[in-house]
């Protein structure tokens, strides 16, 4: 079993709450509320990423 959390990208963040990655990358990530991003390769312009289960719990918390 791979105990790994999962990142997600912008793109995978849109698919999985079926949206367009423009809407999420402008309107979805920016909310004061929306899980920090990090960027693992520690680079100015390398691809952000959110961990799955913050998302999710996120979303959840949304919708509730």
């Amino acid at each position: 079993m791979n105990n790994q959390p999962t990142l997600w990208t912008v793109k995978e963040i849109a698919d999985w709450m079926q949206y367009k990655p423009e809407h999420v990358r402008k309107n979805i990530v920016t909310l004061p509320d929306f899980p920090r991003a990090f960027n693992p390769s520690g680079k100015l312009y390398g691809v952000k990423r959110w961990f799955a289960d913050d998302v999710v719990t996120w979303a959840r918390r949304k919708a509730a």
